[in-house]
């Protein structure tokens, strides 16, 4: 936890969440529960690092299922690529991985959506994620220590 940036994030307050008057009172909760919301001013959407197999698998499965009618090039173009995803436990969201996603979508425009694509590869992060990674959750005591109490 990068403890100086979440002070930085606490006494400024770039998103007016309202971190003085819990600062104030000493509600170390409080602050963590309004960094660790999904809603309000803090939450924005947030690329997931990462898909299961099958959260891949579903992704894709509309191209794959119209890929036995696409053209024969389309056919020698993806069948290799799409075949290699059986062996695989994730699929590591990087921008290889990505630019993989959107030409397919580009060759499958009806299959895959840009929209598909945007919901499966992102999420709504609460404060604490947009600030340090998805999957980041704030306790009270990394609340505590930020500000120098512990």
């Amino acid at each position: 936890m990068d403890y100086t940036a979440l002070k930085t994030e606490l006494t400024t307050d770039p998103k007016s969440l309202g971190y003085a008057p819990l600062l104030t009172a000493t509600n170390d909760a409080g602050c963590a529960a309004l960094l660790n919301a999904t809603t309000g001013n803090g939450a924005a959407t947030v690329n997931l690092p990462s898909l299961t197999h099958d959260q891949f698998a579903l992704l894709i499965a509309p191209v794959v299922m119209s890929l036995g009618s696409a053209t024969t090039a389309l056919q020698t173009k993806w069948t290799p690529m799409l075949n290699l995803i059986s062996g695989i436990q994730s699929v590591t969201l990087n921008s290889t991985i990505l630019g993989m996603i959107n030409a397919l979508s580009s060759d499958f425009p009806t299959e895959l959506t840009a929209a598909q694509i945007t919901s499966a590869t992102t999420k709504t992060g609460s404060r604490a994620e947009v600030l340090f990674g998805v999957g980041t959750v704030i306790q009270w005591t990394d609340i505590a220590h930020a500000m120098g109490r512990m």
